[in-house]
């Protein structure tokens, strides 16, 4: 029986909610199914209609692809001392340090732009970028490790905020590095479709959270941030992964 286009479209609503009833009725006996939640879900107003589109997909991390190759590239000592803007690199602390040099504006900041070691499907040393050697989909992410640093030479008077903002009491008290929240440091990542041992057009710096980007070749930067006049994050260890 032919069905017209828009008989098609009249009845496209009741479609989707069969065809979404229908599924919970295949997943209903198996429980790893429910918990998961794999499947694509439409939006449900207050009187219970569904949405023509979807609303959302919730994909759970066991469900995501295994990647096939990886590099990563790591940042702990002997760290890039070039293409960075007011940063100072400390080689007498263990492991070194990196530090936004000038903190005496009101919110500090400094870029670090990577240059180390890659490991994985990659072993080369003092790289400033990652060639996947051809344009890809890639899944992108990051880790650091840092604390709270600040000037030793500054005075009692220096201490941010006011007292009554200080953590802990004057019997507690320990010493400057005390959790003030009033620093952070973020890895970001941008990509090119060219060779990046060329002469590359960059894109966009993104987030190195786990997103996708398409590329050849990638690197990495992170900023460091502060929110009191003589503070910096303290970075030890950086890396970064582009995965596929």
């Amino acid at each position: 029986m032919a069905t017209s286009f828009s008989e098609l479209k009249r009845s496209r609503s009741s479609s989707l909610k069969t065809l979404i009833d229908e599924t919970n009725k295949l997943s209903s006996g198996n429980p790893q199914a429910q918990q998961e939640d794999r499947f694509w879900k439409p939006a449900v107003d207050k009187a219970g209609n569904y949405s023509d589109n979807t609303g959302y997909v919730v994909v759970p991390p066991t469900a995501l692809p295994t990647l096939g190759v990886s590099v990563t590239q790591t940042e702990t000592n002997d760290y890039n001392t070039n293409s960075n803007t007011n940063i100072t690199v400390d080689t007498t602390t263990t492991p070194d340090e990196i530090t936004i040099n000038d903190t005496s504006a009101a919110t500090p900041t400094g870029t670090y732009t990577f240059g180390g070691d890659l490991s994985g499907s990659q072993t080369l040393a003092d790289q400033t970028f990652i060639d996947l050697e051809s344009s890809r989909t890639a899944t992108v992410s990051s880790t650091i490790t840092q604390e709270r640093h600040i000037d030793y030479a500054q005075t009692w008077d220096n201490i941010p905020q006011t007292w009554d903002t200080w953590p802990d009491t004057w019997d507690t008290w320990t010493d400057e590095d005390a959790a003030f929240g009033d620093f952070a440091s973020v890895v970001e990542v941008r990509a090119t479709p060219d060779d990046p041992a060329g002469s590359p057009t960059w894109g966009a710096w993104g987030p190195a959270d786990g997103s996708q980007y398409v590329g050849r070749g990638f690197q990495f930067r992170v900023r460091l941030n502060a929110t009191n006049t003589g503070v910096s994050p303290a970075v030890t260890a950086l890396t970064g992964t582009v995965g596929y």
